[in-house]
């Protein structure tokens, strides 16, 4: 599973500028009402100095399906 997310290329990327690979995760993500992707799959999750990403696998496909981003901030905002 983890090699199939390595093998994209935005992971790749990421792991080029500096990135760590945090491990493989079970990820899920809130989905609208109808939204036909999917909501949790097995991912690779990778950490950067501000961002994690989620890199969704579909194993039978052997593909990345989605990614899921957060954002974090290594600067508070005023009065934090």
């Amino acid at each position: 599973m983890a090699q199939i997310a390595v093998n994209d290329s935005r992971a790749r990327q990421m792991i080029r500028e500096g990135a760590t690979i945090a491990g493989v995760v079970y990820s899920c993500h809130p989905t609208p009402e109808g939204y036909t992707g999917p909501g949790c799959a097995p991912a690779l999750r990778i950490q950067s100095e501000n961002r994690t990403v989620d890199f969704l696998v579909d194993e039978e496909k052997g593909i990345v399906v989605e990614t899921v981003t957060e954002i974090t901030s290594n600067s508070g905002f005023p009065g934090e």
